[in-house]
C-alpha cells in the first residue's frame, strides 16, 4: 500500500495504490467496529501476515482500472448472528447484480471478478476492494468508539456526582483520559449546557467574556442571509429589491466597503486554517509561527 494516501475524512473520496493498482474510494457509511467479543478479522494470507479488523454497517464505493477493465462497485459488509456479510453490489448492462459471501471479502470479489469477466485468471484481494487496510478510516473508526466511550463516562459521571457532592459544588467531567491499542486516547467533552466542545479547550469557560455586540449582529446576519435566500428562492431578488436595500442602507448611513469586506473574510478563513493546523498532529511548528505571525500581522492593520 501507498504511503501517500489522502488523509480521510477531510478528503472524501481518496485514492490509494495497492499492488500498482490506484483504487478510489468513497465511503458511504464508514460504520463501527463490534466489541471485542463479536469482531472479526481477515485472514493473515498477506506477506506481512497482517489481519484486518473487520466492521460492520460499513459501506464504500470502489473503483479501479480504465478503458474494458474499468470496475465500479459498491462494497457493503453486515453482521449478522454468525458473523460479517460481504456483499458487492454493481451494474452490467443495465441490470443491477448483488453478490453476497460469507467466507471472506476476497471470497465475494473474486466471484463479482468471475460474473463480471468468467474468461479471466486475474485475482482480486477483497481487502483491497473493501479498503480494509485504509488507515484512516481504521483511525477514524477508533475515534468514533472512543467518543461513544467517553459520553458514556460522561453520563454515568453526571448520574454518580450527586452520591459524593454537594449539588452546589458544581463538579464538572472535562476531559476523559484513557489507552486504546497503545495509544494515548484525549476526548475533550462538551461543557454541561453545550452541544460542541470549546474552540479553544484549555481556557476554562469562566475565562470567556461574551461579546453582546457581536452576538446580535452574528443573529442578525443569520436572520439577513435567510430572507435574501427566500427572495432567491421565489425569484424576486432583482435590481428593483436590490434598490430597496441600498436606499435602506443609505438612510441607516451602512456604507458598504468592498476591501473591508474582504479583509474579514480573509481573516476569518484564515483563522480556521491555523485552528486546523494546531488540531493536526503533523503540523511543522517553524510553519505554524509563520502563519500565525503572517495572521496577527493582519488582523492588527490599521484600517
Amino acid at each position: 500500500m501507498s504511503l501517500n494516501q489522502n488523509k480521510y475524512p477531510e478528503n472524501n473520496p481518496f485514492t490509494l495504490k495497492q499492488s500498482n493498482t490506484n483504487y478510489n474510494y468513497h465511503i458511504i457509511n464508514e460504520g463501527f467496529y463490534p466489541s471485542n467479543s463479536k469482531i472479526y478479522y481477515t485472514s493473515a494470507r498477506s506477506c506481512s501476515g497482517t489481519k484486518y479488523k473487520i466492521p460492520d454497517n460499513y459501506l464504500v464505493q470502489t473503483s479501479w482500472g480504465r478503458g474494458k477493465s474499468w470496475h465500479i462497485i459498491e462494497c457493503e459488509i453486515e453482521y449478522d448472528s454468525d458473523g460479517p456479510v460481504f456483499r458487492i453490489r454493481f451494474n452490467e448492462n443495465s441490470q443491477n447484480y448483488v453478490i453476497e459471501s460469507k467466507e471472506s471479502s476476497t471470497a465475494v470479489a473474486n466471484n463479482y471478478l468471475q460474473k463480471k469477466n468468467p474468461n479471466t485468471n486475474a485475482k482480486l484481494s477483497g481487502i483491497h476492494v473493501f479498503g480494509l487496510n485504509a488507515t484512516d478510516v481504521d483511525k477514524s473508526m477508533k475515534t468514533k468508539r472512543s467518543r461513544g466511550f467517553s459520553i458514556q463516562i460522561s453520563e454515568a459521571f453526571k448520574n454518580e456526582i450527586p452520591k459524593f457532592y454537594n449539588l452546589f459544588d458544581r463538579s464538572v467531567l472535562q476531559e476523559s483520559e484513557f489507552f486504546n491499542d497503545c495509544t494515548l486516547q484525549t476526548l475533550n467533552l462538551p461543557p454541561s449546557g453545550h452541544l460542541k466542545v470549546s474552540l479553544l479547550s484549555m481556557i476554562s469557560l469562566n475565562h470567556y467574556v461574551p461579546d453582546e455586540l457581536h452576538i446580535i449582529l452574528r443573529i442578525w446576519d443569520c436572520l439577513w442571509e435567510l430572507v435574501i435566500q427566500e427572495l432567491k428562492s421565489e425569484n424576486r431578488f432583482d435590481n428593483y429589491v436590490r434598490a430597496i436595500i441600498n436606499v435602506e442602507m443609505q438612510r441607516i448611513s451602512v456604507i458598504f466597503n468592498e476591501e473591508r469586506a474582504i479583509l474579514i473574510n480573509c481573516l476569518w478563513r484564515d483563522f480556521y486554517t491555523l485552528y486546523k493546523l494546531m488540531k493536526d498532529r503533523e503540523t511543522d511548528p517553524t510553519f505554524f509561527i509563520v502563519q500565525a505571525k503572517k495572521w496577527l500581522d493582519l488582523f492588527l492593520t490599521p484600517y
